[in-house]
């Protein structure tokens, strides 16, 4: 705290009390009095220390924030079970041969994860984010990329760990999909619907979209569903980042988890029993300037010529270019 303002502080303060003492000695005023004053001095300095927490709060980089701490602390208890379903059905290679994982071993698997995304946190650039969600999603790649590189530096060979990491990385999201579209899915039995409602919901929350850094989407809605056609995806951004700097295939198993979900998502919230509610011609972690996503309440390809050339004449329309070979629906 500046001196000038400790100072003013405790002249304030001292001052106060200095006149309910006088008010007691010299005019006999009754004890309440200088009690009132007391109080009244007592209120003027925590307005002023609010004053001062507020703004050292806003000065503070969000991944260091009290609640922030509180986000990882979430994320790792819904994270935990997950990643010892999936690590303790997994076996992995000894020296005796392929062997089990004891609980101890996954614990401190688990345990490395937070330590290596402090690592990772760094290149998140997270202060520049625009808004919760898009730190929240982000925070979220970082500790699938440091899953990652824990099992990998465990000694998981590379396909292995990918695995385990979209496996568990699923179990988290899936839940968390089934809870947002929850009031979707019982206010209404049409798969449309429910996919466009709950679409649009996590449009607002948490794929807030006010254009780059954070996510930049173009999203249309039409009786049959939603497209969504993302041209910026600050997590993707985030993974390309670290890779630049160092190289783990972090990319291929973000794009073996992230880039994966959204089929079993869209049939998860279209909530038929069918599969086929999703498509996406175009991914940006394949090198292609858009994700163009189709989420469709008729399960099924059937008339995916058309839908694939809505998609073109939007991407055209948006200006968007794609790779050479991405492929129509290839990650899936």
């Amino acid at each position: 705290m500046p001196t000038e303002r400790a100072n003013s502080i405790f002249l304030a303060v001292a001052a106060a009390l200095g006149l309910g003492a006088v008010l007691v000695v010299v005019a006999k005023a009754p004890i309440w009095v200088p009690l009132l004053v007391i109080v009244l001095a007592a209120l003027l300095l925590s307005v002023l220390a609010s004053q001062r927490l507020i703004r050292i709060f806003r000065a503070t980089r969000p991944e260091r924030r009290i609640r922030w701490r509180l986000v990882r602390t979430c994320i790792l208890v819904f994270l935990r079970p997950a990643f010892f379903a999936v690590l303790s059905s997994r076996e992995i290679a000894g020296s005796n041969g392929p062997q089990r994982l004891l609980a101890g071993q996954i614990d401190r698997l688990f345990y490395a994860i937070e330590p290596m995304a402090q690592q990772l946190r760094i290149h998140a650039s997270l202060a520049e984010l625009p808004s919760f969600g898009n730190r929240l999603m982000v925070e979220l790649s970082v500790f699938t990329a440091a899953a990652h590189r824990v099992l990998l530096d465990a000694g998981f060979q590379p396909d292995h760990a990918r695995s385990a990491v979209a496996d568990a990385g699923w179990i988290v999201y899936s839940r968390m999909l089934r809870l947002s579209s929850l009031p979707f899915r019982l206010s209404s039995r049409d798969p449309a619907t429910r996919l466009r409602r709950t679409i649009r919901a996590l449009l607002w929350f948490p794929f807030h979209a006010p254009g780059a850094p954070g996510y930049a989407v173009l999203a249309r809605s039409d009786d049959a569903g939603i497209t969504t056609h993302f041209t910026h995806c600050p997590p993707q951004t985030f993974i390309r980042k670290l890779i630049d700097r160092d190289d783990r295939n972090d990319l291929e198993a973000f794009r073996q988890s992230w880039c994966r979900y959204d089929w079993p998502g869209a049939d998860l919230i279209a909530g038929d029993g069918k599969r086929g509610h999703y498509e996406r011609p175009h991914t940006l972690s394949h090198g292609d300037s858009v994700c163009d996503m189709c989420w469709r309440g008729q399960a099924g390809r059937h008339g995916l010529g058309q839908r694939k050339q809505h998609h073109d004449e939007v991407n055209h329309l948006a200006g968007v270019k794609t790779a050479e070979g991405g492929g129509y629906g290839e990650d899936y």
